[in-house]
C-alpha cells in the first residue's frame, strides 16, 4: 500500500477531519461529536469499503482544492450539492473516484 500525499490548494472555512465521533462519554465533558450528516459518512465508508468509524473529510460550502503529489487515491464524495472535477473529468455527489 503506497502512501498518498496531497497539497491543499484551497480549503473553505469550516474543512474538517471527522471520526464517528465519542458517544457515551458526556459525563467526563466530551460531547458525541462526529460529522454533521452522519448517513453520508457512513455511505463514503461502506463505498470504499472502510469500517464505520474510518476518519472523513467533512468538506463545506466554500469547497476544497486538493492536488495528489504521490500514490494512488480512490476516494468517495457523498452527500450534499457538489460538483467534483478530477483531472478535468466532473462527476456529482454519490460518486466513488480512483
Amino acid at each position: 500500500m503506497s502512501t498518498a500525499r496531497f497539497r491543499v490548494l484551497h480549503a473553505g472555512p469550516l474543512i474538517t477531519f471527522q471520526d464517528s465521533g465519542r458517544p457515551g462519554n458526556m459525563r467526563f465533558g466530551v460531547s458525541a461529536s462526529g460529522p454533521m450528516d452522519r448517513l453520508s459518512f457512513a455511505a463514503a465508508n461502506l463505498a470504499l469499503g472502510n469500517t464505520e468509524k474510518t476518519t472523513a473529510i467533512e468538506v463545506s460550502m466554500g469547497g476544497l482544492i486538493l492536488e495528489c503529489t504521490a500514490g494512488a487515491v480512490t476516494l468517495a464524495v457523498m452527500g450534499g450539492q457538489f460538483v467534483i472535477d478530477c483531472d478535468g473529468s466532473t462527476s456529482n455527489s454519490g460518486s466513488v473516484l480512483t
